[in-house]
């Protein structure tokens, strides 16, 4: 395992090919939103003893104020990489 990690995760997406008014990662699964699902999976990856983590980004864009809130709510210490979508695809 690498001594410095760094996770970005993907979540500036509009989801518009699912017919929603919701960003796609804040659609539910299991009782949690999509990003909250992810977020969780790399808990083993930013806790584990050999780690050293240089954090954990989230890459926002498409309803970012609350996809924002998603990742505080599960704990992220997020950073926020992009605030603009240029376009399908361009994130």
């Amino acid at each position: 395992m690498p001594a410095d990690l760094a996770i970005v995760v993907l979540a500036a997406g509009k989801g518009t090919r699912l017919k929603s008014g919701r960003a796609k990662v804040l659609h539910q699964a299991g009782g949690l939103p999509l990003i909250a699902q992810v977020l969780r999976s790399l808990t083993p990856l930013t806790r584990g003893s050999r780690a050293s983590t240089a954090g954990v980004w989230v890459v926002v864009g498409h309803q970012a104020d609350a996809v924002r809130a998603a990742a505080r709510r599960s704990g992220c210490a997020e950073r926020e990489v992009l605030s603009v979508l240029v376009g399908r695809g361009q994130a």
